[in-house]
Parts: structure tokens; sequence; C-alpha cells
């Protein structure tokens, strides 16, 4: 009897069809385990950014280095990078790191109302926060940008009415420029036209 040229299975109809049934398990298998993939490295994000958010920021001193669950989050990003890279194929990475920086800006913003309180020093923290974010998400997500969030926090450098005219102007929410306001409004500058529930009516006027 002469031997195949190419390899193949010896199988007959039955076989066949049990055969045809493990390859389908395990695409569907392979198919749930990037799901989930997809998920834990966004709730990843989601949970050190929340941690990162819920520590205060009235620091009374400049820090040089940003909070430890983003320096965590960052080398957990790196860690996911080197297992992707040796464990996926390049269209499975993509689905698996697509949008990423869209989450930890969301995240960034809207858990701004979890912080307890900021003065000066902790708000250059966050913007230094969100600048060594943006670096660590660039090596999973070359493209990646968290401008939106940067934006945001460099408005706490403005007063209650610039953070009105500038907040509304680039499109941010109601309720994240009244978070932002409570964390940066200063009596003796903004005060004198305003208490800051004046300030966060005057910006309801505006939604």
């Amino acid at each position: 009897m002469a031997l195949p040229d190419k390899p193949y299975l010896p199988l007959d109809a039955n076989t066949s069809l049990e055969f045809d049934g493990v390859v389908a398990s395990l695409t569907e298998l392979g198919a749930l385990i990037l799901r989930t993939i997809h998920l834990d490295i966004r709730l990843h994000i989601l949970h050190f950014v929340g941690s990162a958010l819920r520590t205060t920021y009235a620091l009374e001193q400049p820090y040089n280095d940003p909070d430890p669950a983003i320096l965590k989050l960052a080398t957990d990003l790196s860690i996911y990078d080197t297992q992707l890279t040796s464990y996926v194929l390049p269209h499975q990475y993509a689905f698996l790191t697509s949008n990423l920086h869209i989450v930890a800006s969301a995240a960034l913003i809207s858990f701004s109302s979890s912080i307890p309180a900021m003065d000066k020093f902790g708000l250059a923290r966050m913007i230094l926060n969100v600048a060594v974010l943006q670096q660590s998400l660039k090596v999973v997500q070359p493209d990646a940008t968290l401008t939106q969030a940067e934006k945001f926090y460099r408005l706490g450098n403005e007063d209650c009415v610039g953070i009105i005219a500038s907040g509304k102007k680039a499109g941010f929410k109601t309720d994240d420029l009244k978070s932002l306001m409570r964390l940066v409004y200063n009596k003796e500058r903004d005060g004198k036209n305003g208490s800051l529930e004046d300030y966060q009516n005057r910006l309801g006027l505006f939604s």
C-alpha cells in the first residue's frame, strides 16, 4: 500500500464528525479566551486608574513621581505586551489592544469625582499621571493619546470662570466640570464672584 504524500487523518464518516466537533469547540474556546483577555485589560485599567484617583491630591509639596497605582499599571501594561506578542497573532493583538486610550481617558475624567481633595501640587501630579499613563499605553497601542484627559486637568489651572467657559467649549460633561471645580475652587481667587455652589449652578445653565 502506497503511503500518502501529504499529511492526512484516517477518518471515517463518524470520526470525521467528531473531529470537526473538537475543532469547533477549540475555535469557540479560543474566541472566548480572547474576549476574556480583551475585557480583563480594560478592567485592569479601570481598577488602577480608580485606585489612583481615590487618594487625596492635597499634597502640600511637589511630587516628581506619579501615583503608585499608575506606576503599577504601567508595569502591567508592559507585561501584557510581552505576553501578547509572544502568544497571539497580529490581528488578535490588534483586537485586544484597540482603543485602550478611550477607556483610560474616560476613567481619568469621570473618576475625578472620587478624588477627596486637591491642591496645586496634586493637580501637577495628576497631569503627570496622565503623561505617564499615555506613554505606557503607547507600548501596546502606538497611537494612544490621552489629550482629552490632559486638557481636562490643565483646566484646573484656570479660575472657575475659565473652567466654565473653556470646559463647555471643549465638550466636557457638566458633572465632570463640577467635580473639577470642587477640587480647585479657591476662595481668595474665585470667592469674589460667588461660592462654589454658585459656580456649579452657573455651569448647570449651560447643560
